[in-house]
């Protein structure tokens, strides 16, 4: 519950426009960042409530490494430095906001559940069949 919680606040806050992380950055919006922001949450809008969990799971093993990548070199080049590091946070970012407004739209609140997730993978990509069912998906 927490992460969902941490995801709604992040919402609010771009909303009244403080935490854009690429504003902050100063950074201009990509635009073919936002197109594939926008993909994402097209994709979301077909998720079942199941998908939206495994989403939610995949965004805090997504954050998680993002952190790791920051806090190691060795991962910090092998990611393809900072400058790509930090393009990889802001996709993060407009994925967290498109998800938390998925769930928003729904009034839906997942229950944190901690099955395996896929790295490469999004929950209309899945192909591994048990954790497919793990998920029920």
């Amino acid at each position: 519950m927490s992460n969902l919680r941490e995801i709604m606040q992040r919402l609010q806050s771009s909303r009244s426009g403080a935490g854009d992380k690429e504003a902050a950055a100063g950074l201009p919006p990509d635009p073919l960042l936002r197109r594939h922001s926008q993909h994402y949450a097209e994709r979301l809008a077909q998720c079942s409530e199941a998908m939206l969990g495994y989403e939610l799971a995949w965004l805090g093993q997504h954050r998680e490494a993002l952190e790791l990548c920051r806090l190691q070199p060795e991962m910090l080049e092998a990611a393809g430095g900072a400058c790509q590091l930090q393009r990889m946070e802001q996709e993060f970012f407009l994925f967290e906001q498109a998800l938390a407004s998925e769930l928003a739209q729904r009034g839906l609140s997942p229950r944190p559940q901690r099955h395996a997730v896929v790295a490469n993978e999004h929950a209309w990509e899945l192909t591994h069949p048990g954790i497919r069912q793990v998920w029920g998906i």
